[in-house]
C-alpha cells in the first residue's frame, strides 16, 4: 500500500506481523555461524525439552534432519544440463524497496536522491531503495516475489551500493524459493563501492546461471557474518587477554598508575612482551586477511583500528615495566587498544547493502546504475527552482480550521513530526495541525 502525506511525499508502509505456520530451523540469530545449528545425538532414545522464557508460541510438529551440505555451483548447473531453455532477451525487473516479507521491525525503504534510481522525482521523497542500513545486522531477511515469463537458465543482478563500512565486504546469503541453490551463495561478498554498480552474481569464471521455471519464485537476501566469524573470535579472545593482563598489572600495582614508580612487573609476568607482540602480529594478519576480501576501495579503513592497537600493544612492549601507567592506552578509555579491537569489532558485525533494483534477465543490456552528468545537472537546477515554491517550510497562509506549530528544529524533524501528527493525531480527533519552522 503507497501512502503519502500532506506533500506528496510517500510514508512507509504499514507492516503486519505474519501469523502463519512457519518450518525454522535453529540457527544462530545473528548468523554468525554458517548453516543450522547441529546437534549431537546419540542412537536410541533421545530427549528434547523446551521451556518458556518470556512470549508464547505455538509448536506443532519437531523435526529431526541429518545435516546436507550444499553443492558446489558446477554440481548445480550439472543438475540441470538437460533442461530446455527458452529465456533469450529478457528480463524482470524487482524493485528493492517492494519485498513482500522481513524479519525484523528495523528493516525499511528509504529514499536516495538520484536521477538513475526507480522511482525517483526531483520534487518530493519516494521510497525508492531497500536501506542498507535497516538490515546490516547479521541474521536479517527480506523476500522478494517475482514472476518468470519462460522456464530456462537466467543471471541474476543487484543495483546496489556499499558505500558504508568501507572496505568490509557485506556478506548475504541469496536464498531461490527457500533455499540457498549452492555453496558460493552461503556468505556471497559484495565489494565496497562509492557509487550505485550493477552487480550481477558470478565468480572468476562469469556469470551464474540460474535455472527458473516459468511461475512465481521468490528470492531472499539474508545478512551474514558468519564470514567473519573466524576473526570476530580471534579477536574477542585477544581482548579477554588484554583485560586479563589489565587486572593483573592493577593487582600487582595496587592500582597505583603514577609514572614516577617503578616496578617489575616482568617478574610476575616474564612473557609479558612476547605476548603483547603476538598479539600485535595477529592484528595486523587480521586486518590484511580483511582487506584482501575487499577489493573494492585500496584499504579497509573502518577497521584499520586494528593496526592502530597494534601499534599501541607494540609501543607498551618496548618498556613492560611502565605498563602500570600506560593502561589508559592498554585497557582503559576510548583510545585505548581495548577498545580499538572492539570497535573493529562492530565494524565487522555490520553489513550495509543498499539496493534499488534485482534484474533476473538473459541476453539483455542492463540499464545504467547512474544518470548522466547533464541530467544530474538538469535536475539539480529544478530542484533548487522548484525550493523556491515549496510549501513544507515556507511562511505560508493557512485557515482558521488549521492550527500552525512553530517548531525550532531542522526540515527532518518537521518531516517526522508532520508525519506523525497526519498519521496518528489527525487520523484520531479530526484537528488539523500543520507545522512550521520557524524563521529565527
Amino acid at each position: 500500500e503507497h501512502r503519502y502525506n500532506r506533500y506528496g511525499n510517500e510514508l512507509l508502509p504499514k507492516s503486519q506481523s505474519l501469523n502463519a505456520w512457519q518450518k525454522t530451523y535453529l540457527s544462530d540469530f545473528y548468523s554468525l555461524t554458517s548453516g543450522n545449528y547441529q546437534f549431537l545425538l546419540s542412537e536410541g532414545l533421545n530427549t528434547i525439552s523446551f521451556k518458556a522464557l518470556n512470549l508464547p508460541v505455538t509448536i506443532g510438529n519437531v523435526y529431526l534432519k541429518g545435516k546436507e551440505e550444499l553443492i558446489g555451483y558446477s554440481d548445480y548447473k550439472e543438475l540441470f544440463k538437460d533442461q530446455t531453455s527458452d529465456s533469450n532477451d529478457l528480463i524482470t525487473t524487482i524493485q528493492g524497496e517492494s519485498f513482500i516479507l522481513k524479519n525484523d521491525l528495523e528493516i525499511k525503504s528509504s529514499y536516495y536522491k538520484e536521477s538513475a534510481m526507480t522511482p525517483y522525482t526531483y520534487r518530493h521523497t519516494v521510497l525508492n531503495q531497500l536501506d542498507g542500513g535497516s538490515m546490516s545486522r547479521g541474521g536479517t531477511l527480506v523476500t522478494y516475489s517475482f514472476e518468470v515469463e519462460k522456464s530456462g537458465y537466467y543471471n541474476i543482478a543487484f543495483k546496489a551500493l556499499h558505500n558504508q563500512n568501507l572496505g568490509v565486504a557485506a556478506g548475504k546469503n541469496i536464498y531461490l524459493d527457500g533455499e540457498i541453490p549452492f555453496e558460493e551463495l552461503n556468505g556471497y561478498l559484495f565489494e565496497s563501492s562509492r557509487k550505485w554498480e550493477n552487480i550481477t552474481l558470478g565468480n572468476n569464471d562469469g556469470a551464474f546461471e540460474f535455472y527458473l521455471t516459468a511461475g512465481t519464485h521468490h528470492l531472499s537476501i539474508e545478512s551474514t557474518v558468519h564470514q567473519y566469524q573466524d576473526y570476530i573470535d580471534e579477536l574477542n579472545m585477544i581482548m579477554d587477554n588484554i583485560s586479563s593482563i589489565s587486572l593483573l598489572v592493577k593487582t600487582i600495582t595496587g592500582g597505583n598508575n603514577s609514572d614516577t614508580v617503578d616496578w617489575d612487573i616482568l617478574k610476575y609476568i616474564p612473557d609479558l612482551v612476547e605476548r603483547l607482540n603476538n598479539y600485535a602480529d595477529r592484528l595486523e594478519a587480521i586486518y590484511e586477511e580483511i582487506d584482501l576480501l575487499d577489493e573494492g576501495v585500496s584499504s579497509a579503513g573502518e577497521v584499520s583500528t586494528l593496526n592502530v592497537a597494534a601499534k599501541q600493544m607494540r609501543r607498551i612492549a618496548k618498556n613492560p615495566n611502565k605498563i602500570g601507567s600506560k593502561l589508559p592506552e592498554f585497557s582503559e578509555g576510548s583510545g585505548s587498544a581495548y577498545q580499538l579491537i572492539g570497535n573493529g569489532i562492530s565494524y565487522l558485525m555490520s553489513q550495509a547493502l543498499s539496493i534499488d533494483c534485482i534484474y533476473i534477465y538473459n541476453n539483455v543490456e542492463l540499464p545504467k546504475p547512474t544518470g548522466s552528468i547533464f541530467r544530474k545537472i538538469w535536475d539539480g537546477f529544478r530542484s533548487f527552482i522548484y525550493s523556491f515554491f515549496d510549501t513544507r517550510y515556507n511562511n505560508s497562509d493557512v485557515d482558521d480550521e488549521t492550527l500552525e506549530v512553530w517548531v525550532g528544529q531542522s526540515s527532518l524533524y518537521l518531516d517526522i513530526i508532520q508525519s506523525m501528527i497526519d498519521q496518528d493525531f489527525t487520523a484520531t480527533t479530526g484537528f488539523i495541525v500543520k507545522g512550521s519552522i520557524m524563521n529565527n
